[in-house]
């Protein structure tokens, strides 16, 4: 047998069944089984995991979960260890049943996935590459009474294959996930006060809580222990925490200057790039930004982009994957994210070509992306680059799942638009598709506001869009005195427009 995938659940009869569900093109594809340890459900979770596999178990908890994975541990016929929780699933297995099929986990001793944590829109999420896969040996066990991992060693493969995480789309079901770890976190620090790992997360969680002056403790406690060990790995944890730590309490500019002048020793101490670097020089990147050092920031997202565009190439080192680093920064959305900054600093510094040029490699997923196009447009008065990026707003419209999208993007930029003088000229490439978009934006949100009254409480240039489908719709119906005179209110909401109504007046003049 090749694979096991192990898990551990209690009460996951939410997420189970659409989890297993995902496994079942690996346990189809590739020689392998699926373990299931519940630790004490009191909801239907037996039952679901019973319908996908025979290799359910019913373990005691004991405020452990190292001990509790080991026990699919134990059972497992596999030559290669998985696992996963109840509340991820794969979007996508090809690249990983690959890895099986071709052998080519024979030459290798680890491998990473990408875990995607979606936030609460459904639809943001950030990532890290995390060693999830091993070779099963005698010696292969779980260690951490929490945050427990597997250990690592090399060769390991960079897969493709990705994880969705959904612990993080429900904030409070998110607080009772930290409230109930943190107990167990400080138990296992005070079993073993010395160990890098409790340290660090007793750090992580008083900074989460914003709690500065404790988590500084922590965080001096790790940065003594690791000295300038530089192959301890944790290195580049406690380094992060301090990092984090000035972020967190800058003050009039302070805060990230010392931020700044870590991560500039941590390069130092580090000598090379590595999968922890992705995040740190991000960080880097995104202090210089807040100060206002365009340049500095701009080299330090460079440097942060090729560097996740490495991991695809298999030429960074991923020991760090281990430590749960990385987050936004390490994934596709870390790019975008990059490349936003990237691309404000360069309108910053009025290099409009150079900041268009990265705008280009970010899609369309988020209202400020497009914030950040518009800016730039009109900042550089290259107004008909509008069409395009209404163009890309639009190719959203109607997709599943992205309609708020949508109609957010297309509101801002219908704002900017009342704010242009020449916006005729900007719009009239698309004006038709305007037209019909903002007026189904205006339906959706304003149902009740399409009445005459109602019509004139709007913004000139909603008014505009009501008249303008209104007369279309009245030309079809053949009521051209009623269309005529919706041109001509029309003309009076916003004359801006004018020319682009010049169309309509001479086919309803031609009538009369």
């Amino acid at each position: 047998m090749k694979l096991s995938i192990g898990m551990i659940v209690k009460n996951e009869s939410i997420h189970l069944r659409n989890c297993l569900t995902c496994l079942k093109p690996i346990l189809e594809r590739v020689d392998s089984e699926l373990i299931i340890a519940d630790t004490g459900s009191t909801d239907d979770t037996v039952a679901i995991a019973m319908e996908f596999t025979k290799n359910v178990l019913e373990i005691p908890w004991n405020d452990h979960f190292a001990e509790a994975r080991n026990h699919t541990i134990r059972v497992a016929k596999g030559e290669w260890y998985m696992f996963i929780d109840a509340d991820e699933y794969f979007e996508d297995t090809a690249d990983l049943v690959q890895f099986f099929k071709r052998g080519k986990y024979k030459r290798f001793a680890t491998a990473t996935v990408e875990l995607r944590n979606y936030l609460s829109d459904g639809v943001k999420f950030n990532s890290t590459h995390l060693m999830r896969m091993c070779k099963l040996t005698k010696d292969t066990k779980f260690t951490g009474r929490v945050h427990e991992q597997l250990p690592f060693t090399y060769p390991t493969a960079n897969l493709r294959s990705h994880i969705r995480h959904l612990g993080y789309t429900d904030a409070a079901e998110n607080d009772l996930k930290l409230q109930r770890n943190f107990p167990l976190v400080k138990l296992a620090h005070e079993e073993n006060p010395y160990e890098l790992n409790h340290i660090s997360y007793m750090a992580k969680h008083y900074l989460s809580a914003h709690d500065f002056d404790e988590a500084k403790t922590y965080i001096d406690k790790g940065m003594a222990l690791i000295g300038r060990n530089n192959k301890e790995s944790m290195f580049h944890v406690f380094y992060d925490l301090l990092v984090s730590y000035y972020i967190g309490t800058n003050t009039d500019g302070d805060g990230y200057r010392n931020a700044i002048k870590t991560v500039e020793k941590y390069i130092k101490e580090r000598a090379h790039p590595s999968y922890a670097s992705i995040r740190i020089l991000h960080q880097k990147g995104y202090c210089h930004f807040m100060l206002s050092e365009n340049a500095a920031a701009i080299e330090a997202m460079k440097e942060s982009y090729a560097l996740i565009d490495a991991i695809a190439a298999g030429k960074l080192d991923m020991f760090e994957a281990i430590s749960f680093f990385g987050g936004v920064e390490s994934s596709e959305y870390g790019k975008w994210a990059c490349a936003q900054v990237i691309a404000e600093c360069y309108a910053k510094l009025d290099e409009f070509d150079n900041s268009f040029l990265w705008l280009e490699r970010i899609p369309i997923i988020d209202a400020d992306i497009t914030a950040t196009n518009l800016i730039a447009i009109l900042a550089s008065n290259r107004l008909e680059r509008a069409k395009d990026l209404f163009q890309r707003v639009t190719d959203l419209y109607g997709e599943e799942g992205k309609e708020a999208l949508a109609d957010e993007c297309v509101a801002r930029f219908d704002r900017v638009i009342q704010s242009v003088q020449n916006a005729a000229f900007v719009v009239a490439p698309f004006f038709e598709k305007y037209v019909k978009v903002v007026y189904d934006l205006l339906k959706r949100t304003k149902p009740d506001s399409l009445s005459p009254q109602g019509v004139r409480l709007l913004n000139s240039v909603h008014q505009l869009i009501y008249y303008i489908h209104e007369t279309d719709e009245m030309i079809k119906a053949g009521n051209h005195m009623g269309a005529l005179n919706n041109i001509a209110s029309a003309a009076a909401a916003d004359e801006r427009f004018g020319p682009l109504l010049t169309g309509r007046t001479m086919l309803l003049s031609a009538v009369f």
